[in-house]
């Protein structure tokens, strides 16, 4: 069980579901959190990997949440905003991209390069789409498994704000790389 610093007061329990080749893969995700993390649902969309993300908490030593977090909708209505698309593995960034119209309520253009480090080895992830205003500000420890390093540079646009900076994507799809190479 990891011990919680002092900013973080509640366990948090991420559930997400990756879609990425034809293959659909389930984590679920336990870690410390700030309470402003909880209940909350994401996604992210791109040509070769798509989202969904929910969270849920309780504030108890060791608890788990009584229900598993319920993901949101795949959006599914286009919403006016075009993004760049790309996916590209053992890069620091895109080389092509492909601009694409958004859907539902992933209104901000994502951009990621994500660098996982394990006892196995390590891959660098770059990649570009559509995401939810929330998922582009969480903010999230990117020392969260035991033996797993994740650094990542988050930005999110909408073409006209400043950049959004956070690190729960980075982490998350660290995670699910993990799964996925090892």
């Amino acid at each position: 069980m990891k011990t919680c610093t002092s900013l973080e007061n509640t366990c948090l329990t991420a559930y997400s579901e990756v879609i990425g080749g034809g293959v659909k893969t389930e984590v679920l995700l336990r870690t410390c959190a700030q309470s402003i993390s909880c209940k909350q649902t994401y996604s992210y969309s791109s040509p070769q990997m798509s989202m969904r993300i929910a969270t849920a908490c309780c504030s108890t030593d060791g608890c788990i949440p009584a229900h598993r977090p319920a993901l949101p909708l795949a959006p599914a209505k286009p919403n006016g905003v075009r993004c760049p698309w790309c996916f590209e593995e053992q890069s620091q960034a895109c080389s092509k991209q492909v601009t694409r119209i958004c859907t539902g309520e992933e209104t901000k253009c994502l951009h990621s390069t994500t660098n996982v480090t394990t006892e196995y080895g390590a891959f660098t992830v770059a990649m570009s789409g559509c995401a939810t205003e929330n998922l582009c500000i969480a903010h999230q420890d990117s020392n969260i498994l035991e033996g797993l390093s994740v650094v990542g540079k988050l930005q999110c646009t909408n073409g006209a704000i400043h950049p959004q900076h956070g690190y729960f994507l980075p982490v998350l799809v660290g995670v699910v790389l993990l799964k996925y190479c090892f």
